[in-house]
């Protein structure tokens, strides 16, 4: 099992926040999932300086593309809407790039503090697509999923706000801890659909 949130002492990411948004229907062409985030690719960009990471998406349709940029050089993660304590319930996409191989996960916490595969748990592997890439600058990663999978592992993506987890590590160890709130990992609240300017 996978430590990715160990307690209720997380941070709260209300501010250090940029955010810049363009809408969720593109007239531009479709971000390109092959773990290299180029600038005005996604519609939507969301930075936290507690963590120092950047969440990147674009809605096309029934579909929702994802990048996720961290400064560092181990496995990084985003988690979607707690139901329980820590990161139960939350559906997580985890990542991680190791000698130029890129591994990105559909996963499901079971607990407050762990997370598998959702097709070990009885569920599907939703991520349409998936790419990653890391290099001096830190690590990123790429995939698509649909807004509705109708997964029991996966958590809707609809408009409203949405608990957001973002955590990130030095180590490519998926099963290593990522550190202190504040640092390695923050909370956010985001409506994909509508995110504030």
């Amino acid at each position: 099992m996978l430590m990715f949130i160990a307690s209720l002492g997380l941070l709260v990411a209300c501010g250090g926040q940029q955010r810049s948004s363009q809408g969720t229907t593109t007239s531009q062409a479709l971000p390109k999932v092959d773990g290299v985030i180029e600038d005005d690719e996604y519609e939507n960009h969301l930075h936290v300086d507690q963590v120092n990471m950047d969440l990147y998406w674009t809605i096309y349709k029934d579909k929702i593309y994802f990048g996720l940029r961290s400064a560092g050089s181990g496995w990084l993660a985003l988690g979607l809407d707690p139901s329980g304590t820590g990161m139960k319930g939350a559906d997580i996409v985890f990542g991680y790039v190791q000698d130029g191989q890129a591994t990105i996960v559909d996963e499901y916490a079971p607990s407050l503090s762990s997370h598998v595969a959702d097709i070990d748990l009885g569920g599907n592997d939703d991520l349409l697509q998936r790419a990653g890439r890391e290099d001096e600058n830190g690590t990123t990663i790429e995939w698509v999923r649909r807004l509705l999978t109708g997964d029991i592992k996966d958590r809707s993506i609809t408009a409203g706000r949405h608990v957001v987890m973002l955590a990130y590590s030095n180590s490519d160890d998926p099963t290593g801890y990522h550190g202190q709130a504040g640092k390695q990992r923050a909370i956010v609240f985001l409506d994909f659909f509508h995110p504030s300017p």
